[in-house]
């Protein structure tokens, strides 16, 4: 046992204090051992290794294995330490320590307690201003819009209106005095194109009849049994002036 333990020290002394170009000379005889040959034919390829140098081969699974014993015990001690230092610290010193942290914390809490109630308030009165805010514009917009739109009148036209005259939106009489062309006045068929038109006969028709039978009517003179009168050519376009 001691003279493995002693083999142990030596090869990881040997493999902490090797090159890291030496460290693939072992590195390539483990992948030998483990039968991949096509990695290991790779690794000797790349790095240009010689079957004939002098470089010592550490197995790396015992070297690795001692090297992690040795950090291990080296953790262990350093834990070991600190324990015995808190061990000889006072206790009493550690209580008052850990109270006046846990304090602090407590006291910053209330802090930010305190604060978010105060900017939560401070966010429902700034939203109840802007609501109240809202509804006085609104109201002086819906006042100022009334009081500009005047109030309607209501005039009472049946009293107004002769009895037996039709209901019309035009003022013939204010109109006629502004037309001067006598022609314009007259708005039939017959006035403009005269007895001998071609639409005189339908005209004659059309003039009785509204709704429905004047277009029973209209659909009975585009028939070709319709013959009216002559086809007249002439301009009856009227100069605006």
């Amino acid at each position: 046992a001691c003279q493995q333990k002693f083999d142990s020290h030596c090869i990881a002394d040997k493999f902490l204090n090797m090159k890291p170009s030496e460290v693939l000379y072992s590195v390539h005889e483990f992948l030998l051992d483990c039968q991949l040959r096509k990695c290991a034919k790779a690794l000797k390829k790349e790095a240009e290794l010689d079957d004939n140098s002098s470089v010592t081969r550490i197995p790396l699974f015992e070297a690795v294995e001692v090297w992690l014993a040795q950090k291990q015990q080296e953790s262990k001690k350093e834990e070991q330490s600190n324990e015995e230092e808190e061990r000889t610290s006072s206790p009493k010193k550690k209580k008052k320590k850990n109270e006046s942290h846990e304090e602090k914390k407590k006291k910053k809490k209330r802090k930010r307690d305190e604060e978010d109630k105060v900017q939560e308030e401070e966010d429902d009165q700034a939203k109840e201003e802007d609501k109240i805010s809202a509804a006085v514009k609104a109201a002086e917009e819906w006042m100022t819009k009334a009081s500009a739109s005047p109030t309607p009148t209501k005039t009472n036209s049946a009293k107004e209106r002769e009895p037996g005259k039709p209901f019309s939106r035009v003022n013939d009489e204010e109109w006629l005095q502004v037309i001067h062309d006598e022609k314009l006045k007259d708005n039939t068929y017959a006035g403009t194109y005269g007895d001998a038109g071609y639409g005189h006969k339908a005209s004659q028709k059309l003039v009785q009849v509204r709704g429905k039978q004047f277009r029973h009517e209209k659909t009975k003179k585009k028939r070709g049994s319709y013959r009216g009168g002559t086809i007249d050519l002439k301009s009856n376009s009227i100069k605006f002036e």
